[in-house]
């Protein structure tokens, strides 16, 4: 392990190698296809490898493929759409925490730490060119003022070691951003604030593409012990808020946490309607843009995972539920750990965050069209010392899912092996998705590194 002015570079069994084929690389190091690669952020205090840190490990293994250098409090991530960079948001919106690939890199991947430069907030994304990057900011001009808050876009080729680029352009909002989500047509994002107000912004313009929706609020605005104007009710962090988009891009999914209902917005005909999904609290949800079991929703419902099909407008019907553990030392008050869910990349799997002897995040496979869910591994990537206080605390999931299509023809009959319109997103990687990826995402970072 060498560091190098604050870029650490690590080599060895615990680096991934993306492999042509799938073939194991030199030594420990194994090869993973992309749609099993799985990134996470870890909140826990820990100091130990992966502790505090964006980290990555495969869902066909219990051993964490990369740990990341520990810094603080990390929460929301996103990444180019062939994962070969990888941001992570700090909680208080004082840095990015960057993950990357060198081009051509089999295996190796370096970290920054810090990355400066703006004042964040909560929400960011990558548009499928792996060049436009997406921030939500806040700012005031003096502790009297009240923030004002936009969603700033920057290029990833312009960041640099500890230094975020210009801002290239902006779309003001009336409130926090919480939510980031890039349509599947590559050209627009759909931005969804602390006010549950949806909006629809030209990524290239920066400009308002449609109407505004607003949305039921995420919870009761009854104030808190510590309200504000600005955030009504502090005992409800907005980082338990959460969205999902469909394949086809007509409808947003959004949690209302501890009200029954979810919104379910129009985002073509500009209208919102509610569902029940028949839980108690709604956590992360997550709809399933891979080829394997294809259009499905998945729901985190803090001690079980529910599977279900989305009928337009606004029906869910459960097809089939798995009992977890609640993750540990969950509650609203903190908003840590994060009840956070995701497929992977072909759909075929869920990943969610739970306890299991020590190991926070729970791999389900799902068969026989969302009716069958079985939890196959668990996975810890922190190192967490024995009778160390800190719980894990992993606060968001990150997965290829809708950001490759199939690396082989699949059947159109219904079943969970197909790909229809709404599971094939507008970017194709280099077939099959086990190729290193190329463009200006391996590009951005190597001049930082300085080998002597």
């Amino acid at each position: 392990m060498a560091v190098l002015a604050g870029v650490m570079l690590v080599v060895g069994a615990r680096m991934v190698g993306l492999g042509a084929g799938g073939q194991p690389e030199e030594g420990d190091v194994a090869a993973v296809q992309l749609e099993k690669l799985v990134f996470v952020t870890e909140n826990n205090r820990a100091a130990g490898p992966g502790c505090q840190a964006v980290s990555a490990f495969s869902i066909d293994s219990e051993r964490p493929l990369f740990q990341g250098p520990p810094h603080w409090d990390l929460e929301r991530l996103t990444g180019a759409f062939d994962l070969s960079v990888v941001l992570g948001m700090s909680y208080a919106g004082e840095y990015l925490y960057g993950v990357w690939r060198p081009q051509g890199s089999r295996v190796e991947w370096l970290a920054d730490t810090d990355i400066r430069g703006a004042t964040f907030a909560t929400a960011l994304g990558v548009m499928p060119d792996n060049e436009t990057l997406l921030v939500g900011r806040r700012e005031r001009r003096n502790a009297d003022q009240p923030y004002e808050y936009w969603v700033g876009k920057y290029h990833l080729s312009d960041l640099r070691r500890g230094q975020i680029g210009p801002e290239l352009g902006r779309f003001n909002l009336e409130s926090l951003p919480v939510e980031i989500l890039v349509d599947p047509d590559g050209r627009r994002f759909h931005v969804v604030t602390f006010q549950a107000r949806l909006h629809t912004v030209d990524a290239s313009t920066m400009t308002e593409a449609a109407a505004p929706i607003q949305m039921r609020r995420w919870l009761a605005p009854f104030p808190g012990p510590f309200a504000t104007a600005e955030w009504p009710n502090p005992e409800r962090p907005p980082d338990l808020a959460d969205a999902t988009i469909t394949g086809d891009g007509h409808y947003l999914i959004a949690n209302r946490l501890d009200v029954p209902e979810v919104n379910v917005a129009d985002l073509v005909a500009r209208k919102v309607a509610q569902a029940n999904p028949g839980n108690v609290l709604n956590g992360g949800l997550a709809a399933n843009r891979g080829w394997h079991n294809a259009g499905l929703l998945a729901i985190h419902a803090v001690d079980y995972v529910a599977v279900y099909r989305f009928e337009p407008p606004a029906t869910l019907t459960e097809l089939g539920r798995l009992a977890i553990n609640s993750p540990q030392h969950f509650d609203y008050t903190s908003g840590v750990p994060r009840l956070a869910i995701a497929w992977s990349g072909s759909g075929s799997h869920i990943i969610a965050t739970t306890e299991h002897n020590g190991k926070p995040l729970v791999v389900i496979r799902v068969e026989d069209g969302g009716r069958r869910l079985i939890a196959e591994r668990y996975v810890a990537v922190c190192e967490n010392p024995p009778g160390l206080k800190y719980p894990d605390a992993p606060r968001d999931i990150l997965t290829a899912n809708g950001m490759i299509t199939p690396p082989w023809p699949t059947p159109s009959a219904t079943g969970t092996a197909t790909a229809t319109s709404t599971a094939t997103p507008p970017h194709t990687p280099t077939a099959p998705p086990t190729a290193a990826p190329s463009g200006a995402a391996g590009r951005l970072w190597l001049p930082w590194v300085e080998r002597g």
